[in-house]
């Protein structure tokens, strides 16, 4: 009857490790999709800011003012590729 007992209670804790750890693997997927979103707005955001196109009529101060807008998206690109690459890991 004891190792009967000592197998109940080792059942028991063995179900309470797996049952913490499915609990921090779903807290994991949700953080995932949650990620997952927030780069789908981000890419279709940027998108839409890569398509516009401005219509300088050959005017200098927009002409700098789009490259300005152009490289700030670049630099934003870049470093969103460092954390994307840094959360495969």
């Amino acid at each position: 009857m004891a190792r009967l007992r000592a197998s109940w209670e080792q059942l028991n804790l063995d179900i309470t490790s797996v049952q913490a750890h499915l609990k921090g693997i779903l807290a994991k997927w949700e953080d995932f999709g949650e990620s997952q979103a927030r780069l789908e707005k981000w890419l279709s955001d940027t998108e839409t800011a890569l398509t516009e196109t401005a219509d300088s009529k050959g005017e200098l101060g927009e002409i700098k003012t789009t490259l300005e807008r152009v490289k700030n998206l670049t630099s934003e690109i870049e470093s969103k590729g460092i954390v994307f690459r840094y959360n495969l890991k």
